[in-house]
């Protein structure tokens, strides 16, 4: 606002001892004494620094300015007046806009790993004229958080400081402000970077069958599966020997087959596990070498804790086979019964991810599922071993283990698995239907016919056993028209994947005489569409005003933030959807940074204590985190307040407040506030 000034000193001094005399700056070789005024600031910077020619200097002197008091080169104790003459004003009154963006910036996706040194370049333009308010020095990302692969340069050229991976994030929104030589920034533009698959020649990683590596919880509903079912394996894809009560169903565990294993905790399995039972798992196994599959390598396996090695049950794989020994235990009838079954399967030793379900309703009754579809048993495989009832002895605590087998004579692990597991659930005391399990696998997309009630003599429809396919039949073609009109594409995936999905109709009919003729075949596409991605949005006062009183007591930071989230549908119509997404934090930075002795906050502890959201504060602000409603977030933002025990400190604070949710993946808005501190004088002044 203020800039090139000359300053020239007019001196009216009085003193009783000295005579008058006027003090002379010292140019040091310069032609004339320049001061700078930033707009964004109230110290005025001299070139070259004021000083006094010494001879001329006065004993005592005194400065008079509305400037806050600066480094000056000669003792100062008498009064003097100094005059500034304005030579030159350039005030910024425009407001610099960013006026040429690719809004939307498509990147190739680097497979090789490397590092774009220019995406694009923005360009700002300034309505002032001259330098330095007319001139761009600098751009900044503002949005900006921890490993964001973005940087931006002075001269606005964005690259990106990591290869960009399209299976990772599909786009990234970048907040840009440009920067002027006066320090006066622009609004904010929203700069669109699209990350593109990159296309790969030739056909690969296809598989002819699709195997879900776990199950998901709404399809034990959906199918029939016992809520029963408890998970074995931890929540966290680390392993060891600590039991854990904790458990879930999106666990993988790899398992070196020498040092890890995981003890299934006595509250999550209690008891022996009897013969009526239904265990499944997915696995990944490989073959390995002789001696590996000589080896027994323990899934799951239950024994004795303490002085016997007695497997009371234990599904482990051996010579590729998958094995399972369920002994009765003392007190069963002393009969020669089954005891050890072993199936023989090529998917045992594959290296692939496949899902396997034992259901024990009895040891005469056994059947095993592979990857959703019953194994179709012969005489020879599975081969079956009787054998006794195991002996009453006094000790009967067991341990159940997975991925090892314990040992309770030597008090050690033994047996342990080479590979990967996932998704062990164990039901006791019942078992699943073969159905049950399958259905739990089956394809969640499938073809439908609607208009079964409609079949009238003539017709007819039926389906392929997974319904991927279906044939209908019709006496002619005004009949088969219609009937092609009630086949259905069904999706029963909570969020189904986008992407187009190819059917083909081949068409057959059979004329009069009974030759046969086929019709050119049709091919269409049915396309998924990705839903639009929800915006989350914040938004309240960006002024507030506290006089000091109210700062050193505490003043609410954030009173009246709202927090929306919205989403546009497919036929252009914006909706708030608020309630249907939780957030995953919302964060409090103070700009600088706060002065940790003087400054701190005070939060809605019981309200905090109600949700589940986590309280942290440091020297750059507050971080609210935790998977909470909206409303959860707002009431307590809203109730934060800030603190100054000297509030003279600043005249003014600035913070900013940015929320997060799906993952951190959607970036909020950043609403930027800025408290006004005022004094208020014994006559009820302002100032």
């Amino acid at each position: 606002m203020r800039t090139a000034l000359l300053i020239s000193l007019c001196c009216i001094v009085a003193a009783k001892h000295h005579r008058h005399r006027v003090p002379i700056i010292n140019l040091r070789g310069a032609d004339q004494l320049v001061a700078n005024i930033r707009e964004d600031e109230n110290v005025l910077n001299t070139v070259p620094d004021l000083a006094i020619v010494a001879e001329t200097a006065l004993q005592d002197l005194c400065v008079n300015t509305s400037f806050p008091p600066w480094k000056v080169l000669f003792h100062l104790k008498h009064r003097l007046l100094i005059g500034i003459l304005v030579l030159q004003l350039l005030e910024s009154r425009f407001a610099k806009e960013i006026t040429y963006f690719l809004h939307e910036v498509a990147i190739i996706l680097w497979t090789l790993g490397k590092v774009d040194h220019q995406i694009a370049v923005l360009k700002a333009s300034d309505s002032d004229c001259g330098s330095p308010y007319g001139e761009i020095c600098e751009y900044e990302i503002t949005n900006g958080l921890k490993d964001f692969p973005f940087a931006i340069s002075k001269q606005g050229i964005l690259r990106n400081t990591q290869p960009l991976n399209y299976t990772q994030t599909k786009s990234y929104i970048l907040t840009v402000v440009a920067i002027d030589c006066g320090m006066r920034r622009s609004k904010s533009a929203l700069v669109t970077v699209n990350v593109e698959e990159t296309c790969v020649q030739g056909i690969s990683h296809t598989n002819d069958r699709h195997v879900l590596i776990y199950l998901l919880m709404f399809l034990y509903s959906n199918c029939g599966l016992s809520p029963a079912t408890v998970s074995l394996l931890p929540s966290t894809s680390s392993s060891s020997s600590d039991e854990s009560d904790d458990a879930s169903s999106l666990s993988e565990v790899h398992f070196d087959g020498a040092t890890n294993s995981v003890v299934v905790s006595t509250n999550t399995v209690k008891g022996l596990i009897p013969d009526k039972l239904a265990l499944s798992f997915s696995m990944k196994h490989p073959k390995g070498t002789k001696e590996e599959q000589n080896n027994k390598q323990n899934i799951l396996c239950e024994s004795d804790d303490f002085n016997m090695n007695r497997h009371h049950f234990s599904v482990y794989v051996r010579h590729c086979k998958l094995e399972v020994v369920l002994r009765r235990e003392a007190g069963s009838q002393a009969e020669f019964r089954a005891a050890e079954w072993r199936w023989a399967m090529p998917q045992v030793c594959d290296n692939e991810w496949h899902s396997y379900s034992l259901l024990f309703n009895g040891v005469d009754d056994v059947h095993l599922v592979v990857d959703g579809v019953s194994f179709k048993a012969d005489e020879r495989n599975p081969e079956i071993l009787d054998d006794w009832p195991l002996h009453k002895t006094k000790q009967e605590k067991t341990k159940l283990v997975i991925g090892a087998c314990w040992h309770g004579r030597q008090q050690t692990m033994a047996q342990f698995f080479r590979g990967s597991l996932s998704s062990v659930h164990l039901l006791l005391g019942s078992t699943e239907t073969p159905a049950a399990i399958e259905c739990a696998h089956r394809c969640p997309e499938q073809l439908q016919y609607t208009g079964i009630d409609e079949i009238i003599e003539g017709q007819s429809v039926t389906f392929s056993s997974d319904q991927s396919i279906v044939t209908l039949k019709a006496s002619n073609t005004k009949e088969i028209s219609k009937m092609l009109q009630r086949v259905a594409y069904t999706n029963i995936q909570e969020k189904p994947i986008p992407g187009h999905r190819s059917w083909n109709m081949a068409t057959s009919v059979e004329c009069k005489g009974g030759k046969k003729m086929e019709l050119p075949s049709v091919k269409g596409y049915i396309f998924v569409e990705k839903e639009s991605d929800p915006v989350l949005s914040l938004s309240g006062s960006v002024v507030l005003s506290a006089d000091q009183h109210a700062v050193k007591t505490g003043t609410p930071m954030i009173p009246d933030i709202q927090i929306t989230v919205s989403q546009t549908s497919s036929e252009g119509e914006v909706k708030d959807v608020t309630s249907s997404y939780p957030l995953d934090y919302c964060k409090v930075h103070l700009k600088p940074s706060r002065d940790m002795d003087l400054e701190y906050f005070s939060s809605p502890a019981s309200l905090i204590a109600s949700l589940q959201i986590d309280f942290e504060h440091d020297k750059e602000g507050i971080l609210l985190r935790g998977e909470e409603t909206a409303k959860g977030y707002r009431e307590v933002l809203s109730k934060i307040h800030y603190f100054n025990t000297r509030p003279d400190s600043y005249s003014k604070r600035i913070y900013s407040i940015q929320c997060a949710m799906l993952k951190a993946r959607v970036l909020s808005n950043e609403l930027v506030v800025t408290v006004r501190k005022y004094q208020i004088s014994s006559n009820n002044d302002i100032y």
